[in-house]
């Protein structure tokens, strides 16, 4: 199982395309990674000049605070205004109406500072109720249930989540499905986010790989100032058998960037996971276990050590020379590789001379 951080303009239509990290700057505004997210869409029971009432509501209290309503129809259409606060069907607002709306207006409730963000299964074989190629009655192949623990962090909250919105949802791609789903409610913030569903419908209308669950993960002004994982943890699938499996996962955790960048170094053995994809070396293993073991960039050798011979003058046979013909090893350097070998890699790598890794 793997997340995909689905930010501003990537719609998840190719699961291969797994973004790790997404940016939300904490200011009440759209920008950075963030998306312009529909949270609702209804029509204006009453309104004052600093209120909004929908008689449907149901919210709860302050849920919307720091989002913003847009009138989209009727009086007042066109106006924007920031939520200072709500009741179960009420919205207060920072700054009055210069039209009022009424029963003639219709509203809708956007989030700031929110991203998607998927659940996907990759992968996965869809036989479909057809058997297996070389079983005709082996259905085990596809998805009919599944269930994951999501954590993520103090100050961040999921807004929503969806299992069953077609298109989307994996188990949703084949015709009879009819979707169960036991995930817990939204709006949530405890920092652990249980989902699941299975698929009820008549027969076997199992399928493969596709996105599992939608989430709206939203961040508040209480959130640190740091990049934070969110993790995947207790994820299985089940086949039309009844058998659960684990299958292999492009990653199990991702990364949101609340006011910084995305730099996200999950061995922690000094370059990012983006730099390390570039140099060749494992962004997940930051210590080699055998000379084949490309794990740490400035351990070119893989021998666990820093050192001249083996390592720095390496660089300084191919100085000044582009990847390729040098490997993708030796620019190590700036903080994103520029593929050419010079002083600054030499640099990078005396800066840990002598050092050793375990």
């Amino acid at each position: 199982m793997s997340i995909d951080m689905n930010v501003a303009g990537n719609t998840n239509s190719v699961l291969g395309a797994i973004q790790t990290c997404a940016r939300i700057n904490e200011n009440n505004l759209v920008d950075a990674d963030e998306e312009d997210l529909l949270a609702v869409s209804r029509t204006v029971a009453s309104a004052t000049t600093t209120t909004l009432t929908d008689a449907s509501g149901g919210w709860l209290v302050n849920q919307w605070a720091g989002n913003r309503v847009v009138l989209t129809a009727g009086s007042g259409s066109g106006q924007t205004r920031t939520i200072a606060s709500n009741t179960a069907n009420t919205l207060t607002i920072t700054q009055p109406w210069d039209t009022v709306p009424n029963a003639t207006s219709s509203y809708q409730i956007r989030l700031n500072d929110a991203i998607r963000m998927d659940a996907t299964a990759l992968g996965i074989p869809a036989y479909n109720n057809n058997g297996t190629p070389t079983n005709a009655s082996d259905d085990t192949g596809g998805i009919i249930a599944y269930s994951f623990d999501l954590t993520y962090p103090a100050g961040v909250s999921i807004a929503s989540q969806t299992s069953a919105q077609a298109g989307v949802t994996v188990l949703t791609r084949n015709s009879g499905s009819s979707i169960f789903d036991s995930s817990e409610s939204a709006p949530e913030s405890d920092g652990l986010f249980r989902a699941g569903a299975l698929d009820t419908g008549s027969g076997i209308p199992e399928s493969g790989s596709g996105v599992l669950s939608r989430l709206v993960v939203q961040s508040s002004p209480s959130a640190s100032t740091a990049v934070h994982p969110l993790g995947l943890s207790e994820n299985v699938h089940v086949d039309a058998s009844g058998v659960g499996y684990a299958p292999d996962a492009t990653n199990d955790k991702a990364f949101i960037a609340i006011n910084t960048a995305c730099v996200v170094d999950s061995d922690g053995d000094g370059w990012s996971d983006a730099a390390e994809t570039m140099i060749g070396t494992d962004p997940l293993d930051n210590c080699p276990d055998s000379a084949a073991d490309d794990a740490w960039p400035a351990d070119i050798n893989n021998d666990t050590f820093v050192d001249i011979i083996a390592d720095i003058s390496v660089l300084t046979n191919n100085f000044a020379v582009s990847v390729p013909p040098a490997p993708a090893r030796h620019s190590v350097a700036p903080e994103t590789p520029d593929g050419f070998v010079d002083i600054f890699d030499i640099s990078r790598l005396a800066g840990v001379f002598a050092q050793s890794c375990s």
